[in-house]
């Protein structure tokens, strides 16, 4: 009797530990590209072409940091000024589905925006992809005296792709 037990708690153990080491962001090698066009408002609005480059502490963690964006030229401004600022940026795993991007910032048309925070919530569908919002807009500060916003907020929302490195779920 006392080994039967003693295995249904082993195995109710073992199955508690591979649930939670299941619940992480997974990766092939634990690093992979991201890339979205992504609607920035700033008193005015753009849609980037934006490409971050994410790497995990590994190929099943809970944590990593965007180690380098890049914003493409597209829309006015797109590029130059609008830009990745105080990189790196820092990912954590927040639940099934969800991971959270922060300490973001930005170089808009009218100043920066820094210490955002934003939000991906994630489909695993190989080769997985997001959809970012942020959460709550995060504060801007114009460095031009003449525009009528001294402060203003960012806002960032839209999808984003594995483009390598894949397939990417978050668990």
């Amino acid at each position: 009797m006392l080994k039967k037990i003693s295995a249904a708690v082993l195995s109710v153990a073992l199955l508690g530990v591979a649930g939670h080491a299941s619940a992480q962001v997974n990766s092939a090698t634990g690093t992979f590209s991201v890339r979205g066009n992504l609607t920035m408002s700033q008193s005015t609005t753009r849609i980037c072409d934006v490409t971050l480059n994410i790497t995990m502490t590994g190929p099943v963690a809970t944590s990593g940091q965007v180690t380098s964006a890049t914003f493409a030229p597209g829309q006015t401004g797109c590029g130059f000024p609008i830009s990745p600022r105080n990189i790196p940026w820092t990912v954590t795993y927040v639940g099934p589905g969800a991971i959270r991007i922060t300490g973001v910032g930005a170089n808009t048309l009218f100043g920066y925006c820094d210490n955002g925070v934003i939000d991906v919530a994630w489909n695993n569908t190989a080769p997985g992809s997001g959809t970012a919002t942020v959460a709550p807009p995060f504060p801007g500060t114009t460095s031009i005296p003449s525009v009528p916003y001294p402060t203003a907020t960012c806002n960032i929302t839209g999808p984003v792709t594995v483009i390598s490195g894949g397939p990417v779920s978050v668990t």
